[in-house]
């Protein structure tokens, strides 16, 4: 039997056997060479529409030079827009292009294939167990 260090050793070794796998097939199919840094930001901007840079910095808790990078790439790939404020040519503002759009449909295609595929042998009952003890070990984070 596994003491509680070795859990959480194991826990982490499988959970990040598990993001790697999806990350990589979540973006199959779509040539562009996106990281996961980037999708999170254009799934940020679908949900929370045009938004500063300090915003996303704050949001994604990475430095204003990073968004920068992230966003570079994505405005010339044509999935992002970039716009600066007439009140003050100091704020930039980024919004979400019809072709980064067709990306997250892309990747959100992927996913619900993904997870159809993953879940296949797991009954309902598991799911929701699985899933009440993510929310629980969300919450724990978020108070931390």
């Amino acid at each position: 039997m596994m003491d509680l260090k070795e859990m959480f050793e194991e826990c982490d070794k499988t959970n990040f056997e598990i993001a790697k796998k999806i990350s990589s097939r979540i973006k199959e199919g779509i040539d562009s060479g996106l990281s996961h840094a980037h999708m999170y930001l254009l799934m940020f901007l679908k949900n929370e529409g045009e938004c500063m840079v300090t915003d996303i910095a704050k949001h994604l808790d990475i430095t204003l030079s990073a968004v920068t990078n992230l966003t570079d790439k994505l405005y010339i790939l044509g999935m992002i827009s970039r716009s600066r404020r007439e009140s003050d040519r100091r704020v930039v503002v980024i919004g979400l292009k019809e072709e980064g759009l067709k990306v997250l449909e892309t990747i959100s295609e992927n996913r619900n294939k993904i997870f159809k595929e993953y879940f296949s042998n797991i009954s309902e009952e598991e799911i929701q167990t699985f899933l009440k003890v993510m929310r629980k070990i969300s919450e724990n984070v978020a108070n931390a």
